[in-house]
C-alpha cells in the first residue's frame, strides 16, 4: 500500500475551504436576491396602496373644494325675463356675474320675503356710481360683489338672448366657478373671459 502524500493535503484542505466559502457566498447571494425580490414586491404593493390613497385624498379634496359651489343654484325665473341665483351655502359667494349669451345681465335685484304680507319682493342692486347711506353687501348693477349665505338674487336683461344663461362666481376658497341652468358646474380659470 502506498502511503498518503501529505504534500497534497494542504492543497485539498484549501480547495475544500474555498469550495465551502464559495457555497456560503452563493447561498448568501441567493438569500439576498430573495430578500430583494420580497422587498420589491412589498414596495410595489405599498406603491399601489399609496396610489389608491392619493386618489382617494384627491377625490376628497375635490369634493371639499366643490362643496360650497354645488350649493349655488341658478334657475330660470317664472317670468321668463331672467334667472335667480341662490346661494344655499353657509358662506358668501363673491363677484357674481350672469351672462345671457354674449351679453351681461343688466338688472340685479335681491329677492326678499315680506313676512307681513306673505309675498316676495325685489330690491334693486344700486349701480356702481350710486350714493347710498347704508350700502348693502352688493355694489354693482349687473355684477354683484357679494351674495350672502341663503340669499337669492334675480338677474335679468331688457331682452333675453335665447342662448342659455351662465353664472360666474367666486367661492369662499377663492375658486372661480361657471354654472349653467342645467346645474353643470365647472371651474372657470381666471385667464378665460366671462
Amino acid at each position: 500500500m502506498a502511503g498518503i502524500d501529505w504534500g497534497n493535503v494542504p492543497t485539498w484542505l484549501g480547495a475544500s475551504f474555498a469550495a465551502g466559502a464559495a457555497l456560503a457566498a452563493f447561498l448568501t447571494l441567493a438569500s439576498q436576491r430573495r430578500q430583494i425580490r420580497e422587498q420589491r414586491k412589498f414596495i410595489e404593493e405599498q406603491s399601489a396602496t399609496l396610489a389608491l390613497e392619493r386618489q382617494e385624498l384627491l377625490a376628497v379634496a375635490r369634493d371639499r373644494t366643490q362643496a360650497q359651489a354645488r350649493q349655488v343654484r341658478m334657475l330660470m325665473d317664472l317670468s321668463g325675463r331672467g334667472v335667480r341665483v341662490t346661494n344655499g351655502s353657509d358662506a358668501p359667494i363673491r363677484d357674481v356675474v350672469v351672462r345671457f349669451g354674449d351679453r351681461p345681465a343688466s338688472i340685479a335685484e335681491e329677492v326678499l320675503w315680506d313676512e307681513r304680507h306673505g309675498e316676495e319682493f325685489t330690491r334693486s342692486a344700486p349701480r356702481g356710481d350710486a350714493k347710498i347711506d347704508h350700502p348693502p353687501d352688493y355694489l354693482f348693477w349687473s355684477r354683484v360683489a357679494v351674495i350672502g349665505a341663503g340669499k337669492t338674487f334675480h338677474f335679468g336683461a331688457e331682452s333675453i338672448d335665447p342662448a342659455q344663461p351662465e353664472a360666474y362666481f367666486t367661492d369662499d376658497a377663492g375658486v372661480r366657478w361657471r354654472l349653467d341652468v342645467h346645474a353643470k358646474l365647472s371651474e372657470h380659470p381666471e385667464s378665460q373671459s366671462e
